[in-house]
């Protein structure tokens, strides 16, 4: 999905601990050859949002993430951008660094990290390696070059053992990147997440390495991710019960094909979801889209059915191992204004309705709602389904 990291993204449970003695921090290899720091089995998590919250929401967030917590949710996320972590050429921001996993061992949860490094269509790399449209790299170098591959070695040799310090089990080394970033060519792009990952795995044997992918939905992504899969130890996507093309809601039929799309692309692999999201739609605020042509055909009822349907399918398949819901609350009107007014072009026609479209889902992508903390009955769906998946690890370690 489309959209641009804040100043300070958050992490996706900020705030209570689960029980010291959980089984989800066992770093034996024994336990899961691909992802030994994380328990075998399904953990559903989620993130809270990119809104800074006020008090009050900070105090039903806490609620909520004790309530998930009691329920067995044992799995959070946290996103670190390369950029921010070495702001000077060879100078890492240890103080941040450490913040963020202070804030995410404070939880007790298994926690992954995904890594700003190339982020939906954009490069996110160093300023200094940018050139200066800040859409492809400096001058005189290639991404998969050897400046910017001494570069990415330095960062993940200095990242890595802070990781494992913190028993962190996976790491994604880019989120959603694609054949299209500048002019930057599909096998530097490529060059440069294999040779990143091939390094990544060697300092690290309990690592999970892996890069977030779209969804496999786009035959022209088949040969990408077919390149750069098989130097990953794991298949991890973002998936939502959108269709881009249109932006308009899918129905079961897309879900089991999609479904079948990225459990192939995986060739074998665990799958995970880094975002799993479907909106509800205007209707469930007590509002409506402008016009008929800008609705979305979203519902709290959709919502609730994608949700189950995945769910049920991540507890009782053994080789779709979690997924982390995009998100606990929806955006708020501001920021959901702010990421979609860029899409607005008067020279390009139907770019308002896109934008619109846009609005809708982002307003309306929460478990529980922005105007008034109250939960939708998709939170119901996702508390069974965390307990659930914790019943399930629990049989296999018995």
């Amino acid at each position: 999905m489309k959209y641009r990291i804040v100043a300070t993204t958050l992490i996706c449970l900020l705030f209570t601990a689960c029980d010291n003695n959980s089984s989800d921090n066992n770093n034996s290899p024994a336990n899961n050859q691909t992802t030994p720091r994380l328990s075998a089995g399904p953990h559903l998590g989620f993130i809270v949002g990119f809104d800074v919250l006020d008090a009050d929401m900070t105090s039903l967030a806490e609620t909520l993430s004790t309530e998930a917590i009691s329920a067995g949710k044992r799995t959070a996320r946290i996103q670190l951008d390369w950029a921010e972590l070495e702001p000077q050429p060879g100078f890492f921001n240890q103080e941040e660094l450490t913040e963020r996993l202070v804030d995410a061992k404070k939880q007790q949860q298994s926690v992954f990290v995904t890594l700003s490094t190339l982020d939906t269509g954009e490069l996110t790399i160093p300023a200094d390696l940018m050139a200066a449209d800040g859409k492809t790299a400096a001058a005189g170098l290639e991404l998969d070059g050897p400046i910017i591959n001494r570069r990415m070695r330095e960062f993940l040799a200095w990242l890595i053992p802070e990781l494992a310090a913190y028993n962190i089990w996976g790491l994604s080394l880019a989120n959603e990147p694609s054949t299209n970033i500048g002019a930057i060519a599909e096998q530097e792009i490529i060059g440069f997440l294999t040779q990143s990952a091939d390094y990544a795995r060697t300092l690290d044997e309990y690592l999970a390495i892996t890069v977030t992918l779209a969804s496999t939905t786009d035959p022209a992504l088949d040969a990408f991710t077919s390149e750069i899969i098989r130097h990953l130890d794991i298949g991890l996507f973002n998936y939502y019960c959108l269709a881009f093309e249109n932006l308009q809601t899918t129905d079961k039929a897309r879900w089991s094909d999609d479904l079948d799309l990225m459990i192939n692309a995986a060739e074998g692999r665990d799958v995970f979801f880094q975002e799993l999201g479907c909106p509800a739609g205007y209707s469930d605020l007590g509002v409506s889209a402008s016009t008929p042509a800008e609705s979305i055909g979203a519902t709290p009822q959709i919502q609730r059915e994608f949700f189950q349907y995945m769910f049920d399918h991540i507890i009782s398949r053994e080789q779709l191992r979690g997924a982390s819901v995009f998100q606990l609350f929806d955006w708020s009107p501001e920021l959901a204004d702010s990421f979609t007014q860029f899409l607005i072009n008067p020279d390009e026609p139907g770019s308002e309705l896109t934008a619109a479209a846009l609005r809708e889902w982002l307003g309306t992508v929460g478990m529980c709602r922005w105007s008034n903390g109250n939960c939708r009955p998709v939170w119901s769906v996702y508390l069974d389904a965390v307990s659930r998946a914790a019943s399930v690890r629990s049989s296999l370690i018995e």
